[in-house]
C-alpha cells in the first residue's frame, strides 16, 4: 500500500479503476 502514497492522485485512481474493473471479471 506505500507505493499508492507515492503515486499521483490521477494514477491511483486508474489503479482503482482497474482493480475494481478485475473484481467484477472475477
Amino acid at each position: 500500500m506505500g507505493r499508492l502514497n507515492r503515486l499521483p492522485k490521477r494514477d491511483a485512481a486508474m489503479l482503482k479503476r482497474q482493480l475494481s474493473r478485475l473484481q467484477t471479471y472475477l
